[in-house]
């Protein structure tokens, strides 16, 4: 009996301890490895195969060659698919003894200038195989340049609308006059403030709407715009825009070319979600831009608004921190282009998927920085960021290649 179920555990593949004597008897579902059948070189390949010239980016050349099985026995063939600017594209079928096939290798340049390698290509057969080696070579060019240059012009004056928080817990006059004698030494002698509580009613000290920074009362009238009892109302910087946007005040601002200035260190207690904002204020081709001076992270002189952030980046405007000791140096970094103009600059065409891979920006020779810019697909355009917009002035060179 003990007999009879040893000869079933071996029937069924289990494999007992070892024998008294040391040895291993061996599974009925081991299969041995047959015999390496390659003794010597199977395929016979050409020497070299030279690819013609191909520019970086836009050619991918391709060869023909005949490969043969030299050996009595049927073979497999495998390779891996590249190497390096070079691949295997095809392999035949499994040739028989003394047959011939058709391989098919490719050449896509990533560099300029003499290139060279080495594909494998290996022969299969019971489980083993032998490699053969094909030396490749080719040339890399480098595409065709385009190459686009233009001044960058002086920005024609933009007219700024700052709504301001009217509870006035922080010392926005003196920011501002600070920020106005900035914009002066940049050329303009004179810049409109229109002050506005978060309800939408504009603060109008003396009767005057907008208040410039060159006049000798701006700071007084500044004070008195800022200091007035708190209003009821919405309490949206946005809102508040677009009423007044509604209503044509301040008169003749809406159809210059202009840009909106948040100050605040309130929440927004509107119900308007941030992609509402968005769709209210950034429909246009080229929406104004809408800035926000506000917290930045919940902080001491206020609480930060989060619905603000999409806005801002949809109308590439600028977010700056309220919890600066002086948040007009921070506005005098973003310089006079910072609200609307020579941030933008279209290109003569639209660059294909080559020349974005190759697009570079120069001012006046020295390349910018590709975090400084974007490529406007929509627009054909490149676009600054506003902190690296570029001197009125400079010489602006586009460059791509181009497949063409």
């Amino acid at each position: 009996m003990k007999r009879l179920l040893v000869l079933l555990l071996i029937a069924c593949g289990s494999r007992p301890g070892p024998l008294d004597d040391g040895t291993r008897p061996v599974s009925l579902l081991e299969v041995p490895a047959l015999p390496n059948p390659f003794t010597t070189p199977c395929l016979q390949l050409p020497s070299k195969v030279t690819f013609a010239a191909a520019r970086v980016g836009c050619d991918q050349g391709r060869k023909q060659i005949t490969v043969k099985n030299v050996c009595a026995f049927k073979v497999g063939l495998g390779a891996p698919p590249q190497s390096g600017p070079f691949g295997v594209v095809e392999l035949p079928f499994p040739l028989e003894p003394n047959a011939e096939g058709r391989m098919v290798v490719g050449f896509a340049p990533g560099a300029v200038g003499a290139l060279s390698g080495t594909l494998t290509v290996n022969a299969l057969a019971d489980g083993h195989s032998q490699p053969a080696q094909l030396a490749v070579e080719g040339e890399g060019t480098q595409a065709r340049v385009v190459s686009f240059e233009q001044v960058v012009p002086v920005p024609p004056r933009v007219s700024l609308l700052v709504i301001v928080d009217d509870d006035g817990d922080f010392n926005a006059e003196q920011n501002f006059r600070t920020y106005g004698n900035f914009l002066a030494t940049l050329g303009w002698p004179k810049f409109d403030v229109a002050v506005s509580n978060l309800s939408g009613t504009l603060q109008s000290p003396d009767g005057v709407s907008v208040l410039a920074t060159d006049y000798p009362s701006f700071e007084t009238r500044f004070a008195r715009a800022t200091r007035t009892t708190p209003s009821g109302g919405r309490r949206s910087c946005h809102d508040t825009a677009v009423a007044l946007r509604s209503r044509g005040q301040p008169a003749g601002f809406w159809s210059q070319q202009h840009a909106v200035l948040c100050v605040t260190n309130e929440t927004d207690a509107s119900d308007v979600p941030g992609t509402s904002m968005v769709a209210q204020w950034a429909s246009a081709r080229f929406p104004p831009p809408f800035s926000v001076v506000a917290p930045v992270n919940n902080d001491t002189c206020g609480q930060r608004e989060l619905r603000f952030d999409p806005l801002v980046r949809a109308t590439h405007g600028v977010r700056e921190d309220l919890c600066t000791p002086n948040w007009s140096s921070a506005l005098n970094s973003l310089s006079a282009a910072g609200f609307g103009t020579a941030t933008l600059f279209f290109l003569e065409r639209s660059p294909s998927l080559r020349a974005l891979e190759t697009l570079s920006v120069s001012l006046d020779g020295v390349t910018v920085p590709r975090v400084d810019w974007e490529y406007d697909a929509a627009l054909h355009a490149v676009r600054f960021q506003v902190r690296s917009a570029p001197t009125p002035g400079s010489r602006l060179t586009t460059r791509w290649e181009t497949c063409d």
